[in-house]
């Protein structure tokens, strides 16, 4: 498979005015077979002192579990899901990551203080034959199919962020594995920086819509806009959201 990959990161603008780091993460990994795009998005208040590298944790545990099954077929993959297996493993892994950071930092702990790691998370996993996707939190996952621009995934009913740092979150992961039917041409993945950017749901629509274009017009479009995009999203991060905001296109060739 073939793949066109173009993703920025940026930090909010309420971090710049602190004079701190984005806590926001986001990992892309091209494989042989397939492809990897994964983003975490760190709690955001000043109590989460650590988000930015449960972030970044939470990105690569996704990564090596998804790569550890890459050559399972739909129905093992389902299976594993159902079963919570796979989720189950990206939890523990992060958990483990978490621990050995804690332990170069505070080796006398006796008491580990997750909470400060908290995070969200997104994951995609395209196949030739079949697509993943999975969600804890916010953020979103969105696909172009036939030309109309729709959610992967539906929404967890719930007013509280779902967070990668509570016990047994594994069971708040919503996924959705299908068949790679060839009708996707592109699919974006985004932190919830990006989407509280805009006032109407489509007005994104139209700003993604229209990154798409430029991305696929020629190659001279498409440079302008891997040297500009980050300046675009730092003004709607400026003028709205104050958020990090990290966004990952895939166009599926």
């Amino acid at each position: 498979m073939k793949f066109y990959v173009f993703d920025k990161s940026v930090v909010g603008y309420k971090n710049i005015i602190k004079n701190k780091s984005s806590q926001d993460y986001l990992k892309v990994e091209k494989l042989q077979d397939g492809l990897i795009c994964t983003i975490g998005d760190g709690h955001s208040s000043d109590f989460f002192t650590k988000s930015g590298k449960g972030a970044k944790f939470a990105c690569e545990v996704t990564v090596d579990t998804f790569k550890k099954y890459i050559n399972e077929d739909i129905n093992n993959m389902k299976n594993l899901l159902d079963n919570k297996i796979l989720q189950k493993e990206i939890y523990d892994k992060w958990k483990s990551k978490v621990d050995l950071d804690i332990q170069k930092s505070l080796p006398r702990a006796f008491k580990y203080n997750y909470l400060k790691y908290g995070t969200t998370l997104l994951g995609v996993l395209i196949k030739a034959d079949f697509i993943l996707y999975i969600k804890l939190g916010d953020g979103d996952i969105l696909l172009k199919k036939n030309e109309e621009i729709e959610r992967a995934l539906l929404f967890r009913n719930n007013s509280i962020v779902d967070s990668l740092v509570e016990d047994k979150s594994y069971e708040k992961m919503i996924f959705k594995i299908e068949k790679n039917n060839k009708d996707i041409s592109d699919v974006i993945i985004f932190s919830d920086g990006f989407e509280n950017s805009f006032n109407y749901y489509n007005q994104m629509i139209d700003s993604l819509n229209n990154t798409i274009r430029e991305y696929k017009k020629n190659v001279f479009s498409k440079y302008r806009l891997e040297k500009t995009y980050d300046i675009y999203l730092n003004k709607l991060s400026k003028n709205k959201s104050f958020d990090d905001i990290s966004i990952i296109f895939v166009n599926i060739l």
